[in-house]
This record gives C-alpha cells, structure tokens and sequence, in this order.
C-alpha cells in the first residue's frame, strides 16, 4: 500500500484551541517539587509556530498555545492543521519540567521526521536540527535524582511530507521507554477547564460559576471537539450536588489513543444562568482526556485466560496426546546481559499468546527485550516418549530455557520451531522461561511488515512483540512423523507425500487417504521418499467446492505402529495457460478470475493473534459471504488454523512474505547481506510450513520496494529464483506494485483509488495487485480520530455506489485489457486506515455486502439463481415504463418485443434447475445489453416546436460557429448522421481554459430548451461530452455525460456553471443511467437553468435549479478527453432548440404490483390544461386475457360519463363537463379485476387517444399513456413453510461440538442464515413463484449440507476419543449378535464396521486388526 498525505478533514481555525501567545520563552531552572493545593497537571507547553523554511528552519509567527500530554507523537500532521492551520513547514517547542522516579543516570533518545533538538536542566543533550527523517538520535547519559524537577525544552521542526516525534528514555531501572505523561509538568498557569472519563463515555465541564438548571435543549449550544473533529453530545446535565460542574454524555465514547486536544465549547445562545440570575457568556475549556477507551472486537470477552485458544494449532499434522501452554504467563522486562531469572517471580502477568502490546496480553506496551516464565508438569502418560516443545510463532529472537538449561534459539517473527526438551525435565514441575528480542524497525533489519515502532501511523501499525501464537508440547517416538510434504498431481490423480522421520533407518509410511470416511487411496513406502498416493476420479478443491480428503499417516517399524497423524489434503492445480491468446492463471485447467480483499490480520485487542478462533475465521467467512474467491494475505503469515479455514471455505491464498522495513529512497543499497540472508532462511521456513495447504496459489516475493534488494536488479532476480525453486507449483509474483524485475509468473501493478491494469505478457498473467482503499468514517468503532484513506465517502450509498463501479470498471479491463486478479484495499479498517469493507472492530458492514456480493458473482463468473431474479425484476420495472407507438419519447413494437423477450428468456434460465453459473451469467448480461440497445432506440424525444439539426449533411449547418477549432478532430463522415467529435485535451475550468471545438449557434432570444443525443464510452477521468449555455469560457451553463471517479462513482450528469471562472456544480446531481449513450436537455426560464435527463420514459431532473445571470447567450454541445489525455470519439446523433412550451399532459396511475384475482384501479389525471374543455373522447386498450374491465366513475364535480364502449381489450368512453371548469387534475377512476394466472406476469393498460373539445367545437388530442401491473401468480407457500419448519426444528435441536453426533462450529449460524433467507420469501407477500422455489431449493441445499457436517466416527472408532484401542472393541462386544431387524439397532448399528446388517465376528476381527496397526 502507498502512504500519500492525504488525511482525514482535520484543518480547521489556527486558533481552534486553547490561547495564542506571543511572550517570549522563559528560562525555566530546576526546582524543588512543591506540594500543589490544586491537583497536579501533567504535560507540557505546547508552542506551535510557522517557520521560515529550508535551510534555517527558523520559529515564524507563534498560532497556538496548548498543553500538550507528552513527546510521543505517531502523527502529528492533524495536530499542525488544527492549530497552525497548516501541516508543512511548522515548529514546535515544547517545555516545561521533567521528574525522575530514580536517581541513576538517564540515557535520552529522540526520532523524528524532521528535525529537534533537546535541553534538560538548560543544558543541550541532543541537537539534530536536520531535514532528515526516521534516524535515532541519542545522548550522553545524565544524572538525575529522584523527585527533583528538571527544566526540559524540546525544539522540534517539520519540512514537508509525513511527521513524527518520539523521545525516551533509559537508565538502570528504566527500560527504554517513552517518558510517560506523569514525568512531566508544565510550567505554572497551565490547568485543565476539565476531564474526560476513564471509560470515555462522558466528561466533566469546569463552569466558572455555580449555574441555575440548564434549559431545555442546551445540549444543542455546546460542541465538543476532539482532535479537530465534532464528537456528539448525546446530554448534558449538572453533575449531582456540585452546579459548577456540566457532565456531557457522549454519543460514543472518546477514544484513548492520539486524543491529547480536546476542547468543549458554549456558544452562549442557550440560556444558561447562574444561580443568582446572571446570564453565563460564550466559554472555552480544554479537557484532559483520561479516556482510557478501546475498541474490541466481539470475541475479545470470550477470551479466559485459562482457556486461550483451546483448539489443535497445527491441523494438517495432528496427534491426538498434547498439552496446552497458552493461559497467564509471568512477564518481565528484561535488561541487556541480565542473568537468567530462573527460580525467581517476574513481576508482571501476562496473556500467552497475545504480544506485549496488545490489550488482551495485560501488558500493552512496546517493550523490545523481555522475560517469560511458567511452570508446567509433563503427563504421566507420556512416560517413555520424547516430548516436544512447540511455539507456533514468537517475535523475534526467542531463546527458551528448560529447567535453567538453554534448549533452543529461533530468529524469526513469523513462523513455527519446536526443540526437544526431553533430557531437560525433571519430576514434578518444570520451569520454562523464554526470553525475545524484538527490535521491530529501531535496531538491525528484520522481518517487520507493517510494524513499525518510530512511525506509528497511516499506513504503518503497531508493533507485535515476544509470543503471539500457541505454545504446546506433545509426545512423541524417538523416530516420529516431522512433517508432511503433499503436493496434488491431479493430471496423474495422485498426491505426491513426503513424510520426513528424522534419521531413523528401515522405517516405513503407510498414508491413507479418506473421503467421506470411506479410502480412497493408499500407499506405503520408505520414510523420507516421495510416495504417490492414488486419488481415483479425484474431486477437486475450488472456491466454489473446496472438498478436503482426510489423511491418515502411520509411521511403522516393521508391523508396528511407532507414530501416527491425521491430517488432510486437497486436490488442485494452478498454473498459467492461454486463454484466446492471453495469458491467464488457470485453476485445474480453467480460468477463474481472482477477485479478493487484502487481508491484513490486525485486531484491535489481540493486535496478530485472533482472539478466538471464531474470530480467526470470521474474516474468511465474510469474504465468502461477499461472493469474493481470494484472499491476498498481506505482509503477515498467519497460524495454521488460519490457513485451514481457508482451505475448509475455499478461497484462493495469495500470501506475502513480511517485509524488511521500508526505505525506499535507497533502492535497497542500505540491506546488509547478513539481513538479505536471514530473509530468504526465514522466506524458506514459511514455504516448508505452508507448501500443503490448497488455499495457496501464489507466493509473493516483494512489495512495492519495501526491503526489495536492489529494486528490481539482478539480486531481485535471484531471490524471485530462489522461491520458485523452493516451490515451482504455484505463481510467483515478483514485485506487488512496482520496482518489477520481470522475473515470475505475474506482472503486478497497484492503482488507487480507481483500478487498472498492467498488461500481460506471453509468460506472466496481469494482475492488479492493490486498489482501491474508499474511506468512510464509523464514529465509535474507530481505532484513532487520526484516520486515514486514499479516498474520504461521506456515506453507505455513497461507497457502495463507488465500489461497484470500481468492479464494473474490472469488468472492461478483465475483458478488454487482459487483467486476471483484482485486490481490493481492504477487508477491515486496520488502526489507522479507514478503508476496510469491516469496521476494525467487525462490528459495522461499512457496505452494502447484499449489492457488492451480486457486483462480485457478476465479476468473478458465480452469478446465482437469486441475482438473476434481482436483475430481472429490474428489467421488468424498466420495461413497464416504456410505451409503445410513433410519437416521440415512444418506441416501435418490434424493439419492445426484443426486449420483452430478452426478459422472458432469462426467466427460462432461471426455471431450469439444471442451469448453471455461466448460463445465468449470460443471461444477466443479455438483461443488460438488452436494456441498453431498448434505451437508445427510443423515437427522438424532442420537445415540440423545436428546430432540429440531425447532422444529416456533408456539411455543417451555417447557424453552428466553432470555438477555438481544430477541424482533424471533428467529422460529419465518420460516421454519417452523426456529428463526431475526436476528443482533445482541454477543459474550461476556472481559469484552466484551453477547451477546444465546442459547437455554438445563437441562442433565441427569452425562454428556450435545448436538447441533444450523444454516445461516448468515457472511462477515464473527466472525459466527457454534453451541452452548453455559453457566455464565454468563464461564464456558462453545462450538463454533461461525465466519467468522474473523484466527485462522482464513474459516469456521472455533470450540471454545473461558471460565473467570472468560478466553477459550482448543482445541488443533488441525479445518478447517471449507466449506458454510454445519454439524451440531455437544458432548460432556460429567466435567469433559471434546470437541466434534465431521459430517464427511458420521460424527462427527469438532473440536479437542482441553477440561477446565474448570462448575456450574449450561444447554445452548443462540447467533449473533451480524459485528465490523461486519452481521446475518445463522442457521436452527436442530433441537436435541438427550440421555446418552453407547457403542453398539456395525461397520466394513468394505480398499484405496481396486484395478485393474480385481485380488483384494482387506475387513475386518468390531466395536467397543463389551459383550455375550457367540455367533452372528452378517450381509448383505453388492454390485454382482455390478462384484465377485464369492470367499471369507471367521475373524479370531478360536472364532469358526467355520458357512454362508453366495451369489447375485448379496448374500452372507449366519452364524457363532457357540463360546467366547463378546469379539468386539471384527478379525471377518471377505471376499475379493473386482473384475471387468474398461472405465472407472473406484465400486464400494460395504454391510454391510445385522448381528444378534447372546447366550446365552440375545436379538437385537440393529447399523448397517451401507459400503465404497467405486474401480476403475481397464486403461489403456494406450502412447501417452503414445511421446510422452514423442518430445518428451524433441526437447527434447535442439534448441538456443536467435536463429539459424534454434534455439528461443526459455525454450521448452526450457517443453517440458521439460510432459514433466515428463505422465511423473508415466505413472508413476502408478492413473492413469485419462481422466487419460492428459488428459497425452496436453496434452503434444502442448506438443510442437506448440515445433515452431512455431522460429527461422524471413523469405522472402528466406536467411542469417538480418534484411536482405536479396546475401548471400541468392547462396544462392539456390547453389540455382538445385533442385527438391523432389532428395534434398537440405531443404537447398536455403529458397531456394524462392515455395514453388513450386523454384529458378528468380521466386526470384532476387523476392529482387533486396527487395534494391532
């Protein structure tokens, strides 16, 4: 991901907070620490000033004066707008006094971007005053005694770019540490006008003065302002016994983290008095935030300290003995050169395996050198084995001790190592210590990723330290099973397994592989040798069907089993292929487009490590959900569980390796080899542990330059070779991003916001590596108020909106540019970045995952049978609105047939249960091809009286002058009938004036309508095509069809004016049709311009009136190409112009949707009647096999039905107005029985003719009208209830579990959401048939799913603990003599191991036989 200065909207009034001040700086000396009668005040003087720019970096002038808490600053851009109103070139000094808790020598250190300097006791310790960034700084060691205050002043300068400040210190007693809040104090005249509650919930506003009862809404006159940004008041009120005291009530709660400016305010209109009566003006006060508050997750208060992560952590080599070692820990912080605190208690207690970070460890802090310690006490029965001792992940160098003996060091954050701590236990209780280093990014390159210590923010997160995944032990032979190596051959319909055993000689492995409990395969061969283990008629592990075959592996020495595992596998291929002519990524031969989320792995209480392992899969399911098919997991290795849901729910796994830190600028010259070689070791450590899993496609080498060795050079080349080496079975992608060395299988390229595409070449595919990242702010469930994205929403439609069009743009470039992947910025927000799809909490659907999911089937190729439903009834309400005829706005009857069709067609698709994903998909697209060929065919709606130009010569019309033309770029023979124009670059943006070949002709004079039709395929930023109302380039009137992915979400009716090249866009600017053929209009009454749309049916405003005062008025259209440059043809079909007219209009209203018996009505209403009409001759016609007419009554007093007409479909009646009154508005009410039907169906009531009389015998016919109904057949609902019924029963009534008989955890939810889905059918009224039996078969889809995730036992495996031993054989004695005639022989039938019918003696030697193996 790229990091740009783009922030949240924080730059407000230099002045927002607290005084300015302009008195010189005092010289502060130490003094004796002073008993305060007020409570003492932690912080500093806070001083922000401009400065003078390079080179000198000079104070300028003095904006804001405030209290700051200390000099831990991840970010302090939003601090320099909001209280210099700017973030560039901004000093700060800070000062006030500093106290030790110790007398020993302090050791400051100072990091930052830019420049600072340091003075305590007015004496200088660090002067760094360098336009540099990110490079420590550290001073002579210092005495300072205990209690004493010592004056402290920090001067600190910003240049550009991003900002941060960091001071620490050490000394023997003190870890490096930031100096915390508590050592400092601000010189005197610095107090708090009040403080923010621990919990964050509320705060406590200092009156000056005791205050009378506050008025009602006086909440609405206090604002509360936290870190720049409005924080709501849900109440105010005055704190119990205590009027000088306000108490705010939050909407949300204050954060904790980089909150240190808050102020709230009184606006003084609210009423407020003091008690004596006198009136308590406008005040200000800055509160201390206390807040300790932070967002969780909803797993983080299931977590038990005795019971962390209870499950298996390794599921693809499981044993069946082992010991848990998670749970609470003593802790310490450890100093360089130390002893071995063996025999001794730490002081602190921590939450294995949760980083010392983390809110959940107990700790929460960073700490780089550090002590665990536990007791443990071995199994008695494990006696005779060796024991393991497993760590799944600790960060970074671990070095573990057992009984006070060193067993083992691992340098690596972010894989599994285990070391054999047989010889080292005793009797009894054990003492295990463990002791890390962890210097994240301020010590030797390391593996880091996105944890950073010195530039917390944006992009980069907190840091992960010591252990933070499951530490276990197991027994195991002398000669065991160290891993398992598979690898799918499914052109050979074999599994390549490798089982390593240590140096163990004449050992063999027998692999057994299962498939619904029943072998399907296998093998027996040398420990250590590659064995083929035969997959007849494999099924193959997708996306859409991740089936996983059990494996059950024996090591034996001879007929003796001496080690066993179970584990899985699945059956797929990736590789690339051709598909017409382009290369693709092929999954088992075929293509399937890779569209997924980044999916970083950060929580906000367990920071790496999932709270739960119902947390641990909740992202992968929300994937799943959303119709996405990968995961790109970013810069992190997860455990193996992770990675077994992943292969469970079946989604493709592109997995990065962690980067060395970012440093770009030095292209990798500053790597050492030492650190290039530590990567690849620990690049190789990740490939062996995960090369099993068939969730992975893809091992990404570098990212975007972050620690790449020579950006793209020969050692790049190299590395990329050494991991195709390591694993040549699935794509390597060399560079995510940039810095490409041409090497791999994927040529990567990042966009944001809006996506693109590299383009493929003869041997690697095309991948769009990263794009995207929308923001949207979720008050409440944020991490910090210091967010960040690449582009801010301001609403759930309004990213939704944008994000769909982003996957319709995918669309095009998987089709048209050769794309093959798509990776969306991201799943969840992470800290600071606001762009996930999730809240950071997973508590908010940031989207709508409805819309999103459909727009993703629809990409990937997955379409259901339920998006073909939603697209059709689309189509149907769009075709309902069309009427057909001659007159204009109208279409021919062949076009609605086609289109009718289109429908109907894909209605048969959706009957046929047989169809499949690609038929449905064909389908949606004729829907959407259909609609838009329908949509330009409409007969020219002209408004009447116009003067038409169809472009219809060779040459053009006199009346059109060109401004500023270029005549190579315009043609009225590319294509005859059409005027088209060969975009250039230009524009006519405020003082941006350089648009060229805009057509104009005079405008007439008053009141006037212009009208055009215009094709243009805009993709691109701001290529567009429309029309003008034109003064000159500075002063103008424009509609146009846009593409603007920065204000809008890709096309967009663009009504916008210019007034002395001041540019404003309309108010509330409708949403554009979609096709890349547009009608537009522009209409001029007075100074008034009101711009419209064809919206298929009838013209529809396309944003608020504008009014703006033009002289020397020209009318014309206009296009231009892209911000980039790029040209696109835009074809005029015509232009009109021509008066306002105000003709009159007819209209036919009544219900959308009726049932199929049902009466109704509809209603004939008349507007912009101007004439005194006094008799009516009116034709209605209508389907007479659909409807039947019934009656009609009068709406208007005078206005009498004298006759009518009847004959099947068609009803013509005729009536006058005896009083000659006006005939505006509700006319004539007609009733109407709609007929049974079978189906659902579109019915069309047309008003053919309306003539009207006036009195002296003059006719006029006014356009017809049209009135569409959508019949709903009867259905019956029977079925659907009964099994709703059926699956609610089954789902109250099974439990999860692991037992036989119970259901995986997450199974019930599942079943409980499809019930969920299938009840909102059964309860809708208008349901269709088709929909019922959509719900019908989708819900017995998910009964039967259900049914067969029951916990089954293995054949032999009688009393379910996974082993065979005597146990079992003693139910099958129980059993013995049983057969299925018994009344009870379900209670006996497990028993049956050969499923003959009954309990005999094959039984009990079959099982006896297992026992021996």
């Amino acid at each position: 991901m790229r990091l740009k200065k783009t922030l949240s909207k924080l730059l407000i009034a230099a002045c927002a907070f607290g005084t300015i001040s302009t008195a010189p700086m005092l010289s502060i000396h130490a003094q004796a620490a002073d008993a305060a009668a007020e409570p003492v005040v932690h912080g500093l003087k806070g001083e922000y000033y401009t400065n003078t720019g390079s080179p000198q970096f000079n104070f300028g002038t003095l904006k804001s004066t405030v209290l700051d808490p200390n000099l831990d600053f991840g970010n302090l851009e939003p601090a320099f707008g909001i209280l210099t109103g700017q973030q560039d070139n901004v000093n700060v000094r800070w000062s006030g006094f500093i106290e030790p808790q110790y007398s020993e020598n302090y050791t400051f250190s100072m990091i930052g971007d830019n420049g600072f300097r340091l003075w305590i006791d007015n004496k200088l310790v660090i002067d760094h005053w360098v336009n540099d960034w990110d490079k420590e700084q550290v001073g002579a060691a210092i005495p300072l005694i205990a209690g004493q205050k010592y004056a402290i002043k920090v001067e600190y300068f910003e240049n550009t770019g991003g900002s941060n400040l960091h001071m620490r210190w050490s000394s023997p007693s003190v870890p490096k540490t930031p100096v915390p809040t508590e050592a400092f104090t601000p010189p005197s005249g610095f107090s708090y006008g009040g403080k923010v509650s621990k919990d964050g919930a509320t705060a406590e506003v200092k009156l000056d003065q005791a205050a009378a009862q506050l008025p009602e809404g006086f909440a609405n006159h206090l604002n509360v302002k936290v870190m720049g940004t409005d924080w709501p008041i849900a109440s105010a009120a005055l704190k119990t016994g205590d009027n000088t005291t306000m108490v705010l009530t939050f909407q949300y709660p204050v954060y904790s983290k980089d909150v240190w400016l808050v102020k709230a305010s009184y606006d003084g209109q609210g009423g407020l008095k003091a008690q004596g009566g006198a009136v308590i003006p406008a005040f200000e006060k800055m509160l201390q935030n206390d807040s300790t508050y932070q967002i969780t997750t909803l797993w983080a208060s299931q977590v038990d300290k005795d019971h962390v992560l209870p499950e298996y952590p390794r599921p693809q080599l499981v044993r069946n003995k082992w010991q848990n070692l998670n749970g609470e820990w003593e802790f310490q912080s450890a100093k360089a050169g130390e002893a071995l605190p063996s025999g001794k208690t730490l002081k602190e207690k921590i939450v294995v395996p949760f980083a010392a970070e983390s809110v959940l460890s107990g700790i929460k802090r960073v700490e780089n050198l550090m002590w665990y310690k536990r007791s443990f006490a071995v199994p008695s029965d494990w006696s005779g084995q060796r024991v393991m001792l497993n760590f799944g992940a600790v960060d970074y160098l671990a070095t573990v001790y057992v009984n006070g003996v060193q067993v083992g060091t691992h340098k690596g954050g972010y894989t599994s190592f285990s070391f054999d701590i047989t010889d080292q236990l005793q009797a009894g209780n054990n003492e295990l210590i463990v002791h890390v280093l962890d210097n994240t990014d301020m010590g030797e390159d390391q593996a880091v990723g996105k944890q950073t210590v010195k530039k917390l923010g944006g992009i980069w997160y907190t840091s992960v330290s010591g252990i933070w995944q499951t530490v276990w032990m197991e027994p195991v032979a002398p000669a065991h099973i160290e891993k398992l190596d598979m690898t799918p051959d499914i052109q050979n319909k074999v599994l390549k397994v490798t089982v390593p055993a240590g140096p163990a000689s004449n050992l063999t492995v027998e692999a057994v592989a299962l498939k619904d409990g029943q072998e399907a395969g296998r093998i027996s061969g040398p420990a250590g040798t590659e064995l083929q283990l035969p997959v007849a008629n494999p099924r193959l592990w997708t996306p859409d069907d991740p089936f996983l075959y059990d494996l059950q592996v024996r090591l034996k020495n001879g007929n003796q089993v001496v080690d066993q595992v179970n584990s899985y596998f699945g059956m797929r291929e990736i590789k690339l292929g051709k598909v017409d002519g382009v290369t693709r990524p092929l999954l088992n031969g075929k293509f399937v487009f890779q569209m997924g989320p980044l999916d970083q792995g950060f929580y906000p209480d367990g920071i790496y490590t999932a709270p739960t392992e119902e947390a641990l899969k909740f992202d992968i399911q929300t994937v799943k959900r959303i119709g996405m098919n990968t995961i790109r997991k970013h810069i992190k290795v997860e455990p193996a569980r992770w990675y077994y849901w992943a292969d469970k729910l079946g989604v493709l796994v592109w997995q990065d390796m962690p980067s060395l830190e970012d440093r770009q600028g030095n292209h990798g010259a500053d790597i050492t080899q030492a650190a290039k070689t530590q990567w690849l070791k620990e690049y190789k450590e990740m490939v062996d542990q995960l090369r099993s899993a068939p969730s992975i496609i893809e091992w990404t080498v570098f990212n975007e330059g972050w620690g790449e060795f020579d950006w793209g050079g020969q050692q790049t080349k190299d590395a990329v070779n050494y991991v195709k080496s390591l694993d040549s079975t699935r794509l390597i992608n060399n560079a995510s991003g940039w810095a490409d060395s041409g090497t791999g299988d994927l040529v990567d390229m990042h966009a944001y916001p809006a996506p693109n595409s590299p383009k493929p070449t003869d041997t690697r595919a095309a991948v769009l590596g990263e794009y995207g990242g929308l923001g949207l702010h979720t008050p409440g469930h944020e991490w910090s108020p210091l967010v960040f994205s690449y582009q801010e929403m301001k609403s759930k439609k309004e990213i939704t909106d944008k994000y769909i069009d982003y996957i319709n743009q995918l669309k095009s470039l998987k089709t048209n540019s050769g794309l093959s992947a798509a990776i969306y910025t991201q799943i969840t927000d992470v800290e600071y970045e606001i762009n996930g799809l999730l809240s950071y909490d997973r508590k908010v659907e940031k989207l709508d995952f409805d819309r999103i999911a459909k727009a993703h089937r629809e990409l990937i190729g997955t379409i259901t049978a339920g998006d073909l439903t939603s697209s059709i009834q689309e189509a149907e309400q769009f075709y309902r609105k069309l009427i057909a005829g001659d007159k204009p706005g109208q279409y021919s009857q062949d076009d609605l047939n086609h289109y009718k069709g289109v429908i109907e067609s894909a209605k048969q698709v959706l009957l046929d249960s047989h169809a499949t994903a690609s038929e449905y998909q064909q389908s949606l697209l004729n829907l959407t091809t259909g609609k838009e060929k329908v949509f330009a065919a409409v007969r020219d709606p002209l408004p009447k009286g116009s003067t038409v130009d169809g472009f219809d010569s060779a040459t053009l019309h006199s009346s059109w002058n060109i401004y500023r033309p270029n005549n190579a770029n315009w043609s009225l023979s590319t294509n005859p009938g059409k005027l088209t124009i060969q975009t250039l670059s230009g524009d006519s943006f405020g003082n941006s004036n350089s648009i060229k070949n805009v057509f104009l002709q005079n405008a007439p004079s008053g009141d006037f309508v212009i009208t055009t039709k215009v094709n243009a395929e805009v993709r691109k930023n701001y290529q567009q095509a429309g029309l003008f109302v034109w003064q000159d380039e500075d002063n103008y009137v424009k509609l146009g069809h846009v593409w603007d992915t920065d204000g809008a979400t890709g096309k967009s009716l663009e009504s916008a004016f210019e007034k002395n090249a001041a540019y404003t866009k309309a108010g509330h600017m409708a949403v554009h049709p979609g096709f890349d053929t547009s009608y537009l209009q522009i209409r001029k009454v007075g100074n008034v311009y009101t711009t419209y749309y064809w919206d298929g049916a009838g013209w529809t405003q396309a944003a608020d009136p504008v009014t703006v005062q033009l002289t020397n008025l020209k009318v014309g259209f206009y296009a231009f190409s892209a911000t980039d440059g790029t040209s696109i043809p835009a074809q005029f079909d015509y232009f009109s112009v021509g008066p306002i007219r105000n003709d009159p209009t007819s209209s036919l209203t009544g219900p959308a949707t009726i049932a199929s018996g049902q009466s109704f009505d509809s209603t004939l209403r008349l507007d912009s009647v101007t004439q005194s009409v006094y008799a009516q001759d009116l034709t209605a016609l209508y389907d007479a096999n659909q409807l039947e007419f019934v009656s009609a009554d009068s709406l208007q007093e005078g206005v009498i039905l004298i006759d009518k007409k009847v004959e099947p479909g068609i009803v013509r009646l005729i009536t006058v107005n005896v009083s000659g009154s006006s005939i505006n508005g509700d006319l004539i009410k007609l009733h109407w029985k709609a007929k049974v039907a079978g189906e659902d169906t579109t019915s069309r009531i047309t008003l053919s003719k309306l003539i009207l009389a006036n009195g002296v015998g003059n006719e006029t016919e006014i356009d017809g009208t049209v009135q569409s109904i959508r019949i709903l057949a009867n259905v019956d609902k029977a079925a659907l209830n009964a099994l709703i019924a059926q699956a609610q029963s089954k789902h109250d009534a099974a439990t999860e579990g692991s037992s036989i008989g119970q259901y995986p955890a997450g199974s019930k939810a599942a079943l409980q959401a499809a019930i969920g889905r299938a009840s909102i059918v059964a309860n809708n009224a208008n349901a269709s048939k088709a929909q019922v039996e959509q719900a019908v078969t989708d819900l017995n889809q998910a009964l039967q799913t259900f049914n067969q995730s029951v916990v089954t036992a293995t054949p032999g495996d009688t009393n379910g603990d996974g082993k065979f031993s005597i146990g079992d054989l003693a139910i099958v004695a129980a059993a013995y003599g049983k057969t299925s005639a018994d009344a009870d022989w379900e209670k006996y039938k497990l028993a049956d191991l050969n499923n003959d019918g009954r309990v005999d003696l094959v039984d009990l030697a079959t099982l006896a036989r297992q026992i021996l193996q």
